[in-house]
């Protein structure tokens, strides 16, 4: 429903970490464009690379894209700029 309020960038940047979080976490990867930003979540989050998941998010926090952790898994949240 929120998916046109959004830039194809962000877009394709959440696509993006979706592919990355699917290789780096076994769970279920899904997107969701809520009103604020756009959600990846991570359900069930079973870490397959704590070292490879931490330099990502790394990159991912200098961008901007916050990390949630709740009992349902882990959630990234996408900002639009």
């Amino acid at each position: 429903m929120h998916s046109s309020h959004y830039s194809n960038k962000t877009k394709i940047k959440a696509e993006r970490m979706k592919l990355v979080l699917e290789i780096l976490y076994a769970g279920n990867v899904t997107i969701n464009f809520c009103q604020k930003w756009v959600r990846v979540k991570v359900e069930n989050a079973r870490p397959r690379d704590k070292k490879l998941i931490k330099e990502w998010e790394d990159t991912w926090t200098q961008d901007g894209i916050e990390k949630v952790l709740t009992a349902q898994g882990v959630i990234y949240r996408v900002f639009e700029k």
